[in-house]
């Protein structure tokens, strides 16, 4: 499955920008895909994103990966890696990737990020 994202300018998305290709199943663990398949027939072409740029989509992707490279379900390494991964992004990424998770319905990883959102304003490091 294709997938077109855009470039913006941090207020308005420009032009279309980066084609990725990604399994469609991965996909259908996020609720947004999942809900858009079911409801809609043509997926032979590139999905257009209109509302996501590129950043967010590279993050969307990361959280893909970490969670198909890390199924086990008898200890918490699963949240470790994504906690880790968090705590390594700016607070841009940061704030991409809490309005993404959103705009995708990913809740647990939203609940996350807001998470570390919080505890970064309580310890005054969010430098925008």
């Amino acid at each position: 499955m294709k997938i077109q994202t855009f470039k913006t300018d941090g207020i308005s998305y420009k032009e279309p920008s980066t084609i990725w290709d990604i399994n469609k199943e991965d996909l259908i663990k996020i609720q947004y895909f999942e809900n858009m398949f079911e409801f809609s027939d043509d997926h032979t072409g590139i999905m257009l994103l209109q509302n996501v740029n590129d950043t967010e989509f590279k993050l969307v992707m990361d959280y893909i990966n970490l969670i198909k490279n890390d199924k086990c379900d008898k200890c918490d390494k699963c949240d470790n890696s994504i906690n880790e991964y968090i705590e390594d992004l700016n607070d841009v990424e940061l704030l991409y990737f809490i309005k993404i998770s959103d705009f995708f319905l990913i809740d647990d990883l939203l609940k996350i990020l807001k998470k570390e959102f919080f505890r970064r304003l309580e310890d005054n490091k969010i430098n925008l």
